[in-house]
């Protein structure tokens, strides 16, 4: 008995931090969770349906789900649940599985607050920040950018991936020891970082191979003798990413890019706006008045002191790449050039914590301010978003439209069809698109044809012209041989439609070469191509038609899912050997 009770005192700091970093996200979100209702402002419409697409697979029975959406985005088989990196989303929606729609949003949210903050307080104790503060400091790091990117934007995928990221700043700082196995286990943990983000989020995965390649580098120029290891930490994080790789390279040519808005970069000054400006930055962008304060005294302590000099570097480096000073043209696929902030400003929130978190009474003072400063301004967004939360309207008692500023919806929103096809995305639609996308400013807005699958469904002759798409002078899509969607199961959409004559007919269903399809037509099999529109094309014959449409997930992304679970479960192994 006696040596439970030591195990428990000397576990006693570590129990009351998890506590807390458990308790906190619950009360934040509590009155808003309480309502029952969202907003799904910014992104957050896009991850609902994400997330509801999940909810739905794998009540099914689908482990993996499939490469082409079928429960949402119009249930026309777009590309966005493949392309999209959804490995760790979809073990947050299986654990939440039990909750209301809704409700599950919010239990999504609370977890990844708590991975992230776990994740923290986890490399801050391995970095020897004594414990109080290294709950400070996990408290600051999490809520300092992850509470903005859920609440305001909806940004879920962004904010599982800054979860993640600490795991790779501490690996880089733990990689320059001259202890050959410390130098092991920083390459094991940077590869498990890089490899899970790469398993969330793609944009993210790539800043943090910047960052990574810049640490090497440096490493290499000074002669650190670890570079080995940088190739041993990327080679894990491409088999562990190894599924979002492979759809990548399989269906990347298949498929339209992110919507480029091609937008110009701003001026270093402009950086600093979120101090004078309250309306200016976005967290989406790592860019606030606090981040913006760390930068500062990144950039004054660098006058001061070479301590922490590489890290320092590389993260100002980055903030300056997405500024008119570092910012090239070739660069536009990233849709944003202030998105290099992001890792930037993270990374200078870290070196501020190992910094001025320190143990003595100046350090201890200063981590319990800015922890508090934190802590305010992640309270204000909280309220502020419960009161927007009872000022906004149900969306299905308004006109039903896309009105992300004025509504909100509750779990009843998503038994309307309507609330599941909104917003037509041009992402990851098949490539034969491309002729019909808009150029910017208008890249992310869909064009007719886009909408007329997504949105209203119409069956047309295979070949058909564009100019027989017409709308209507409330700018929608005037109905033809109108498809309409009966059931939707696992991996597969049953529809019906009345034709009027025997012809080859363009189907409201999106396809792609590397995606295999089996489509039934009243119960028989039906050889199906890929139309210039690319559209699955069938023949239909005269009277009513009842169309079942089945995808195959690739073997090949069912075996990358099997190596990539293999090499995680290894490398764990390995970490607890080192």
């Amino acid at each position: 008995m006696s040596g439970y009770k030591n195990i428990f005192k000397s576990n006693y700091p570590v129990m009351i931090s998890l506590s807390v970093l458990i308790v906190l996200p619950m009360i934040l979100l509590a009155p808003m969770i309480h309502t029952h209702t969202i907003s799904y402002g910014a992104d957050t419409w896009f991850h609902m349906m994400r997330i509801y697409e999940m909810r739905n697979s794998l009540k099914d029975g689908s482990i993996f789900g499939t490469i082409g959406n079928v429960f949402t985005f119009g249930s026309a088989g777009q590309a966005i649940n493949g392309m999209y990196p959804s490995a760790t989303l979809r073990i947050l929606v299986l654990t939440t599985n039990w909750l209301s729609p809704v409700n599950q949003v919010y239990g999504i949210m609370i977890l990844i607050l708590w991975i992230t903050s776990v994740c923290n307080l986890y490399v801050f104790y391995k970095l020897g920040v004594p414990k109080f503060q290294a709950l400070l400091a996990a408290i600051t790091m999490t809520y300092i950018l992850s509470f903005y990117l859920i609440i305001k934007s909806g940004s879920l995928g962004l904010a599982i991936s800054i979860g993640l990221v600490p795991l790779v700043f501490y690996g880089l700082f733990l990689i320059q020891s001259n202890d050959y196995k410390e130098r092991k286990k920083a390459a094991l943990i940077i590869g498990i970082g890089i490899g899970l983000i790469f398993l969330t989020h793609v944009m993210s995965a790539m800043f943090g191979v910047i960052i990574v390649i810049m640490s090497a580098i440096w490493d290499l120029i000074y002669k650190k003798h670890n570079f080995l290891n940088y190739v041993f930490s990327g080679f894990m994080s491409m088999i562990i990413g190894l599924p979002t790789i492979v759809t990548i390279l399989m269906m990347g040519k298949e498929t339209l890019p992110v919507a480029s808005f091609e937008k110009k970069a701003r001026s270093i000054l402009n950086f600093f706006s979120p101090l004078w400006d309250a309306h200016s930055g976005t967290a989406y962008l790592g860019w606030t008045s606090l981040t913006v304060l760390a930068v500062i005294y990144v950039i004054t302590s660098l006058l001061i002191s070479e301590k922490h000099l590489k890290f320092k570097i590389i993260a100002l480096l980055n903030i300056v790449m997405g500024t008119n000073l570092g910012y090239s043209s070739i660069m536009n696929f990233i849709q944003f050039p202030e998105r290099f902030w992001i890792f930037g400003t993270l990374l200078c929130v870290f070196v501020l914590i190992i910094e001025c978190f320190n143990g003595n009474e100046k350090g201890m003072i200063r981590s319990i301010i800015i922890s508090i400063l934190v802590l305010i301004s992640a309270t204000n967004i909280a309220y502020n978003y419960y009161q927007k939360l009872g000022k906004q309207v149900l969306w299905q008692n308004t006109s039903r439209v896309y009105d992300r500023n004025n509504t909100k919806i509750d779990s009843d929103s998503y038994k309307y069809g309507e609330f599941k096809k909104l917003r037509t995305y041009i992402d990851y639609l098949p490539i034969q698109q491309k002729r019909t996308a808009l150029l910017p400013p208008k890249a992310s807005t869909p064009s007719k044809e886009m909408l007329d699958v997504n949105f209203s469904k119409n069956t047309r002759p295979t070949g058909f012209n564009k100019s027989s798409i017409k709308v209507n002078k409330k700018g929608n899509i005037v109905a033809y041989n109108k498809m309409i969607i009966t059931k939707v199961k696992r991996n597969s959409v049953c529809m019906r439609v009345k034709i009027s004559k025997n012809t080859k007919y363009d189907l409201p269903f999106w396809a792609y070469d590397s995606n295999k399809y089996v489509v039934y037509d009243n119960g028989k099999t039906l050889d199906y191509k890929i139309s210039s529109e690319g559209r699955l094309s069938v023949s239909l014959v005269e009277g009513v038609n009842k169309i079942k449409i089945k995808q195959r997930l690739p073997k090949v992304i069912l075996v990358s899912y099997l190596i990539s679970i293999i090499a995680f479960l290894i490398s764990l192994s390995l970490l607890k050997l080192v």
